[in-house]
């Protein structure tokens, strides 16, 4: 039987002296409030003295105690119309829907410290999503077809028996290390927080390029999935938050 999911926030807040105090964000408690409707929640904000950089930046862990194909396959062996429709209602509205309400009311509440979900990670038994902000607003924004997307592709994954253990969003053709390659692999990366490269569409980067990584396949443990055409893509990925793969 499916259970509440949990919720953990962890950000940086200006610091208030040398005693531990901060500047905390405006109606955070209504904020958790709101949240517990939906989650078991755990929010924690600390000081911090890096002069600006990362403040008000939330990273959201959401963990569902349940493996995708437990939670969707109701004991075939393909995940049917009525999975589907099953995982897009836990991923639209029983996640993404309170999660982005909530924040979008904290938002407005505190202009002046511009607050941004930063990552979003949601976590089952088999399977992890990790959501990247790369543009202004651009989790808050762009939550809803994400969720909606990402639900019917997992569909398409699991029937295909290519269901991925880690899926990034997004990820970037890296033009200069690709040419650098001995391997002859393109290279994948998310952004960098300084001195970015790559050049960002926005919006319309969250359906371009997500990363795929297979820890068990022999062929390959990382794959880009090109989002319009339904393509995998043998790949190498690199960042500072997981490593290289390839």
């Amino acid at each position: 039987m499916s259970t509440k999911p949990s919720v953990a926030i962890s950000y940086w807040a200006y610091p208030l002296g040398d005693d531990q105090r901060m500047q905390d964000l405006a109606g955070i408690i209504d904020f958790q409030s709101e949240l517990s409707r939906d989650f078991n929640v755990f929010v924690s904000g600390k000081p911090t003295d890096s002069l600006g950089g990362g403040l008000y930046e939330l990273a959201v862990v959401i963990l569902h105690n349940e493996s995708v194909k437990d939670a969707l396959l109701f004991g075939s062996g393909l995940a049917t119309d009525m999975a589907k429709d099953a995982l897009k209602e836990l991923l639209l509205n029983k996640i993404g829907k309170p999660l982005k309400n909530a924040f979008a009311k904290l938002k407005q509440k505190n202009e002046e410290k511009e607050p941004e979900i930063d990552t979003l990670e949601i976590r089952f038994k088999d399977m992890q999503v990790l959501i990247y902000n790369v543009c202004p607003d651009g989790i808050l924004r762009n939550l809803d077809i994400v969720m909606d997307l990402l639900g019917a592709r997992i569909q398409e994954f699991i029937n295909d028996g290519q269901l991925p253990s880690y899926i990034y969003i997004p990820v970037f053709f890296d033009k200069e290390a690709s040419s650098d390659d001995w391997r002859h692999m393109p290279v994948y990366r998310r952004l960098e927080k300084v001195d970015e490269t790559i050049k960002v569409q926005g919006d319309a980067d969250y359906l371009n390029y997500w990363g795929m990584f297979y820890p068990y396949h022999t062929q390959g443990l990382f794959k880009v999935y090109h989002v319009r055409t339904k393509k995998l893509i043998d790949a190498q990925i690199e960042s500072p938050d997981y490593g290289s793969f390839n």
